[in-house]
């Protein structure tokens, strides 16, 4: 992503030439009196962030713990800690997987509890522009 901002193609260009002087920056070693590192920076320009598109679509604590004192919402996750000792304990491979498609259902309501939260939250949201 540097090397897009900087229309640069080559990596040892950013390596070289903009980082260098950054990789033998050492704080630490200078004041031990110690040789100064010089591979500080190389383990981050190599480093892939992999996009969470949820990130932003998560609910803020105090929303969440409102959420979690609702009746239903309590009552769903009951739901699931029941269905989850029932997994527990099954033998037969047909009640573990009836059981285990229960469980998921009652996931996706839990969550679109959540979603539904979220997007009212949204929908009446003040917006502050700047001036």
């Amino acid at each position: 992503q540097v090397l897009k901002f900087a229309t640069q193609k080559n990596p040892k260009v950013l390596g070289n030439y903009y980082l260098n002087d950054l990789t033998t920056v050492d704080g630490t070693s200078y004041f031990l009196g110690m040789k100064p590192r010089t591979d500080l920076t190389k383990d981050f320009c190599t480093v892939k962030i992999k996009r969470n598109p949820d990130i932003g679509q998560s609910l803020l604590s105090n929303m969440r713990e409102e959420l979690q004192q609702q009746d239903e919402y309590i009552s769903i996750t009951e739901e699931i800690e029941k269905l989850t000792l029932q997994i527990k304990t099954a033998t037969d491979s047909k009640d573990l997987s009836k059981l285990k498609d229960e469980q998921t259902a009652i996931y996706k309501q839990q969550a679109k509890l959540g979603k539904e939260k979220l997007t009212n939250y949204r929908a009446n949201a003040k917006r502050v522009y700047p001036n």
